[in-house]
């Protein structure tokens, strides 16, 4: 509920709940009506977006979700030291850290392009990353998967439903300390 609300909040809306013992729950969702609706391709600039940060780490989450994406968001938003970029495919992400050279990349395994393996294996062939930690955060947390991404090169796996504090500690493990 506490995501809902955050989400519903974050588009100027309000959710109210009434339960009742013997009776029920009602939830009530009051959303503002858009003024036009504007429909982006993945690879577009509105489907990245940046926290307010200071000196500290560049974060690369390549995530399709947006419910996903906002969770992240609200995680790193923890590490206000942290900037937090969106990509929303293989190739957006692909071309996003090519771009930046971010100090972290977080890395969905299932993407509408391909998979996110094939960001860290991308990854592994370019020299001014090689040492940038992937790690993979995924709802799919089979063992095979697991060692699918070690052999990708990836540092860790996050399975999702994330948690905050392992979230967190992680990303405090694997970033370097504030510039």
């Amino acid at each position: 509920l506490v995501i809902s609300r955050r989400l519903v909040e974050r588009m100027g809306g309000e959710i109210a709940i009434d339960s009742r013992p013997d009776v029920g729950t009602r939830v009530t969702l009051t959303l503002r009506r858009a003024q036009g609706v504007l429909l982006v391709a993945p690879g577009d600039a509105p489907a990245r977006h940046a926290l307010p940060h200071g000196a500290g780490g560049q974060i690369v989450y390549v995530e399709d979700n947006p419910i996903n994406a906002l969770l992240m968001q609200e995680v790193v938003e923890q590490r206000p030291d942290c900037t937090l970029h969106l990509a929303v495919g293989v190739r957006d992400g692909i071309d996003m850290i090519a771009r930046l050279r971010p100090d972290l990349v977080l890395v969905d395994l299932h993407l509408p392009d391909g998979s996110g393996l094939e960001v860290a294996e991308w990854m592994r062939t370019m020299p001014l990353l090689t040492r940038v930690p992937v790690v993979v955060v995924s709802a799919d947390s089979t063992q095979a998967q697991r060692d699918a991404a070690t052999v990708a090169g990836v540092r860790a796996y996050l399975a999702k439903p994330i948690r905050l504090a392992e979230t967190l500690r992680l990303i405090d493990e694997l970033l370097p300390p504030a510039r």
